[in-house]
């Protein structure tokens, strides 16, 4: 509601969970998503369903951000 209330023209969001939620809260809407991979991939692990959510939903960002070059490799 926040979202289409405000129309922001961009949405930051920098963890992973969040970044998920945030761009299924967004399908449809005509904001831009960047997405923020802080974190070394590899080390924190994430369920079975939030890598499945994150591999689904990450091709509708507009941007990715990494901080770990073997991020891509696992995105």
């Amino acid at each position: 509601k926040f979202i289409s209330t405000k129309q922001p023209d961009t949405i930051i969001s920098f963890l992973p969970e969040t970044n998920v939620l945030v761009i299924l809260a967004t399908l449809g809407l005509d904001q831009q998503i960047v997405v923020c991979e802080r974190n070394h991939l590899g080390e924190r692990k994430l369920s079975r369903v939030w890598t499945f959510l994150r591999k689904l939903t990450y091709r509708f960002a507009d941007v990715i951000t990494i901080n770990n070059e073997e991020n891509p490799i696992i995105i």
